[in-house]
């Protein structure tokens, strides 16, 4: 995500000093609780998280975590990074978190860029 920061006549903001041209990476986070929306982030070390029903997060940055957690929502990351997935069943009419399980984006198991979602306490590639 590409930010612009504002800052006084002397490139400070809150006794931090910027320079002219440089480009700058924070740690970051992305968040979202309302159903079929989505969460990206692509700072390094950072967290996508998204609650809502139906929903998406993504993850770029290195040592980054992209978590789903809503029912039938999915989550993908680059290489190296990790995914975070709830699993929903219903159960006497109502629906209710069954599982809740992390895996690492390697490349082989599971695929960078790529969605997947927590079936039957497995992941799942999704289009």
């Amino acid at each position: 995500m590409k930010l612009y920061k504002g800052f006084d006549k002397d490139l400070k903001c809150r006794d931090y000093q910027f320079e002219v041209g440089k480009e700058y990476e924070e740690e970051k986070a992305a968040t979202n609780t309302g159903n079929q929306s989505a969460a990206t982030n692509t700072g390094n070390q950072s967290a996508a998280t998204n609650t809502g029903n139906q929903s998406a997060a993504t993850v770029t940055g290195k040592e980054s975590v992209a978590m789903a957690v809503g029912y039938d929502s999915k989550a993908k990351g680059a290489l190296g990074c990790y995914i975070v997935l709830a699993e929903w069943k219903q159960i006497d009419g109502e629906y209710h978190i069954v599982d809740v399980q992390s895996v690492k984006v390697d490349g082989e198991t599971i695929k960078a860029d790529t969605f997947y979602k927590l079936i039957d306490g497995k992941f799942v590639e999704v289009g």
